[in-house]
């Protein structure tokens, strides 16, 4: 049963939203429920797909410049924009769902212009979001790449499928955040993600979704695990790279 609209009226009075941002209140107009219009015309486009290690454009969709990355990644935007930053910590960090919705937007507005360079426009794919280890889950209370999957299926729905439980984690890594190094980052992750059922990937084009890139570590553990089944092209897509 759905909240009574006096009360969701009351509610909005009572705790209007705020922009994740620049924290002034959302009026009736605003786009979006996480995130004022003004912070959110703010936020820049990447203009292509490219390498997650050195940022060269890519023009084929199974090749990078780099073997320690060996994928194309399409990043929606740069993580170091605050906006970004305060849609993507207001998500994964406070559980406000809502900011999944501005982020689906900016992905599918990157997908429109990326998938024509590579001669993927008129493809479908899977959507496999980077699982979460449950230890994780419970700590957040929130799987934030999940939520940003769904947004995006509704969004595409007939371009994309998501395939939810494919991929898992078999250990609960430590963050990513706190190793020292590039290296490091590669080994917290080695061997950590497995193929729940292989089938479904095979000959299929996917593409890997997370909340972020930085070393390309994660992504990279991620895309090898997915190949072992001969899909036919494997893609990274992220919100934002670091």
């Amino acid at each position: 049963m759905g909240t009574h609209p006096f009360l969701q009226l009351l509610s909005s009075l009572l705790f209007p939203a705020l922009c994740c941002s620049c924290h002034r209140t959302l009026g009736a107009s605003a786009r979006y429920r996480a995130i004022c219009d003004m912070c959110s015309n703010r936020i820049p486009r990447n203009p292509y797909p490219k390498c997650p290690t050195c940022g060269r454009r890519c023009t084929e969709p199974r090749t990078s410049c780099h073997t320690e990355t060996p994928f194309v990644l399409l990043a929606a935007t740069e993580f170091a924009t605050p906006e970004v930053r305060a849609l993507i910590h207001s998500l994964k960090y406070r559980g406000i769902r809502d900011a999944a919705e501005p982020l689906a937007d900016l992905i599918v507005e990157h997908l429109t212009v990326a998938l024509p360079m590579l001669g993927m426009e008129r493809e479908s794919f899977l959507l496999i979001p980077a699982p979460l280890h449950p230890h994780r889950k419970r700590e957040r209370g929130i799987d934030q790449t999940a939520c940003i999957a769904r947004a995006l299926e509704r969004r595409l729905p007939h371009q994309l499928t998501l395939e939810g439980s494919v991929l898992v984690r078999t250990r609960d890594t430590d963050s990513q955040t706190e190793q020292p190094n590039r290296k490091a980052r590669f080994a917290n992750v080695a061997e950590s993600f497995a193929l729940r059922e292989p089938t479904p990937l095979v000959d299929a084009n996917v593409l890997i979704l997370d909340d972020v890139c930085t070393s390309g570590a994660t992504m990279a553990e991620m895309v090898r695990t997915v190949r072992s089944a001969r899909p036919r092209t494997v893609l990274g897509v992220v919100a934002a790279q670091a």
